[in-house]
């Protein structure tokens, strides 16, 4: 399992991006939208994009893209896991999320974004160290 993982200054771009069925992407579906004050991610993300004015974070996105070697699938549980485990490791317990799936090349991948504003302390989290390789010690099939 390959992830890697960067901050985004432009929600609006992000929501585009993982809308998109294009740039080889055969299909993007939207599969979670947790904790934003909206149903749509383009909404969510401008919104994380407006909240960040009032603060001084340039980046207020953190976007992870998941991969898994080619031929090996995962179930729909297996890739929450992932998710879950990804956002325990960076220090994003709780905060808002938005979990996408593209299918390239008959490969499905994920990518998962979380707003980085805690809104309570108005101050953005910074994400821990993001592994190059994630543990194997997914649920079973």
């Amino acid at each position: 399992m390959i992830a890697k993982g960067n901050p985004h200054n432009s929600g609006p771009y992000l929501a585009r991006y993982l809308a998109a069925s294009s740039k080889g992407n055969e299909s993007s579906e939207l599969v979670e939208l947790r904790g934003f004050a909206s149903d749509n991610v383009f909404d969510a993300f401008a919104l994380v994009q407006l909240q960040a004015g009032g603060t001084h974070c340039q980046k207020p996105i953190f976007h992870v893209q998941v991969r898994t070697p080619k031929g090996e699938e995962l179930t729909r549980e297996q890739w929450a896991h992932v998710a879950d485990r990804i956002e325990k490791q960076l220090g994003f317990d709780g905060q808002p999320r938005a979990i996408v799936f593209h299918q390239k090349d008959g490969h499905r991948h994920m990518h998962i974004a979380w707003d980085r504003i805690n809104a309570e302390t108005m101050h953005a989290n910074r994400p821990r160290p993001l592994q190059a390789q994630a543990e194997r010690d997914l649920p079973e099939a």
